[in-house]
């Protein structure tokens, strides 16, 4: 919303465009990534170790640049791993 109301609705849609090509390029191919609101966004993606998200975090964590120079884009990852795969 405050990047909206300091860049515009175009660039704030570019930046939205901008994480999610970032997650289609890093996550798996039946990962699912939705923004719940505002800048607030969910993955649910599968993996056999929990490395392997850790280091997709980290590559979308490295390359995520702001189209604004004055301005921080600030990523903040939880990772909940399924530990028991029985659960419905």
């Amino acid at each position: 919303h405050e990047y909206n109301l300091a860049y515009g609705t175009e660039q704030g849609d570019a930046l939205l465009c901008h994480i999610a090509d970032m997650a289609r390029n890093n996550f798996a191919r039946n990962a699912c990534t939705a923004r719940i609101y505002a800048g607030h966004f969910v993955t649910l993606d599968e993996a056999e170790d929990l490395s392997i998200i850790i280091d997709k975090v980290k590559s979308i964590g490295n390359t995520l640049s702001s189209p604004q120079p004055n301005i921080t884009v600030m990523l903040i990852f939880g990772i909940y791993p399924v530990v028991d795969r029985s659960l419905p």
